[in-house]
């Protein structure tokens, strides 16, 4: 089990030191990759492999109709439904609801969708993208193919890079060949479309290798084999050369830019209605949360909400010598390996149990409530904890 000092003071303190000289910039620099959804903005790419992993990972439960919990995940099937029940869509709203589906992990519905879209609007450049991706996550590289040689002569300069890298996917795809993208920054932009593609996350592996960055590489391919069961056989010899340490010569590592691609969530975020006096707090909530050369930055709806009882749900990874009393982390989602599977510390709360209460170790869904405690500037404290809780195990 992993000690308690690897998230609290070590891991966080760490962390914020190996952050302070980065520039966290506020403004967006456009929607990513081959999705390109006006409530996703991008970060100064290339981004770090571990940040980069975690969007990923967040994308994929956005996409899980099994992750009820994921807050994400209801905001998107809200803006979703709106656009459903618009009563004249613009060729750019059929864009946004095709990508939507795919968000949500409707590819069959996007891509019948994005088809009757494209025959009406058959010169949109977003609808023939989306479709393109549709395609491509249903295996149908040689429609992908075709539609985004079409889309060339329409594409904005903004897109160029990463419609290039989906073409050249596709492409590789159809000849069963390597990704020959060795620029990290286009290649997270690519994968950012597709959360759940194992073979590229395995070259994203091989990128990091590239330069130097073995620990990112090993857990990027721990992923791709996984979670997401790429068995392909480059990515079957990638795992042989980490393992024997056989890598060839190596750049320097480039510097990211930011640590995670996505800007903290632009789409829509509700607090449901408070309960009793208790407020519920979805996961999407915390998400919005930046460490920052400044300290912890929080989103205004939690701020509000510093020092107040809340309630949230999740799932309990238990520290310590003593499990049933000491503190806890509560994540969204449950999780096997500490080091490549681990949400950041904006998917962790601390939970220290109220005087008298003991919660056995479980791996059910827990409910806690207690008093939200943010922590902005002291590393020496976790960023976000609910204090004097009482948690149970959902029946």
């Amino acid at each position: 089990m992993t000690p308690a000092r690897v998230l609290g003071c070590a891991g966080y303190s760490g962390f914020m030191r190996s952050l302070a000289c980065v520039a966290w910039l506020a403004c967006a620099l456009g929607a990513p990759a081959a999705l390109h959804l006006p409530m996703e903005v991008l970060e100064p790419l290339p981004a770090s492999w571990r940040g980069t992993a975690l969007d990923l990972q967040s994308l994929r439960l956005a996409g899980n109709p099994a992750a009820n919990n994921s807050g994400s995940r209801a905001a998107y099937l809200r803006a979703l439904s709106r656009l459903e029940t618009t009563d004249k869509p613009s060729p750019d709203d059929d864009a946004t609801r095709g990508g939507l589906l795919l968000r949500v992990g409707r590819p069959e519905q996007a891509l019948a969708f994005l088809r009757g879209a494209n025959a009406r609007h058959p010169d949109h450049p977003a609808l023939m993208a989306h479709l393109a991706t549709a395609m491509t996550v249903l295996g149908d590289h040689a429609g992908a193919e075709r539609v985004l040689l079409a889309a060339r002569p329409l594409v904005p300069e903004p897109w160029r890079r990463v419609e290039s890298a989906h073409l050249a996917l596709a492409r590789a795809r159809l000849s069963n060949s390597p990704l020959a993208i060795s620029d990290p920054a286009t290649l997270q932009e690519l994968m950012l479309s597709f959360p759940a593609d194992g073979r590229l996350m395995a070259e994203a592996a091989k990128v990091a290798l590239a330069t130097g960055d073995k620990a990112s590489a090993t857990r990027l391919l721990e992923t791709a084999m996984g979670e997401l069961g790429a068995r392909d056989a480059a990515t079957l010899r990638l795992r042989l050369e980490i393992a024997a340490g056989r890598h060839g010569e190596h750049s320097a590592p480039p510097r990211a830019r930011s640590y995670r691609p996505l800007a903290p969530p632009a789409i829509e975020v509700e607090l449901p209605p408070p309960e009793g006096g208790i407020q519920p707090v979805p996961w999407s909530v915390p998400a919005a949360s930046r460490p920052g050369a400044k300290g912890f930055q929080f989103p205004g709806a939690l701020k509000g909400l510093h020092g107040k009882r809340i309630r949230m749900s999740g799932y309990g990874q238990f520290l310590g010598d003593e499990p049933g009393e000491a503190p806890f982390l509560l994540v969204e989602q449950p999780f096997g390996c500490w080091w490549c599977e681990r949400p950041d510390l904006s998917g962790q709360v601390l939970v220290d149990l109220a005087d008298g209460e003991v919660l056995a170790p479980t791996r059910r869904l827990l409910i806690v409530e207690g008093t939200l405690e943010l922590n902005a500037t002291d590393p020496e404290r976790h960023p976000i904890a609910i204090r004097d809780a009482m948690a149970r195990a959902e029946d």
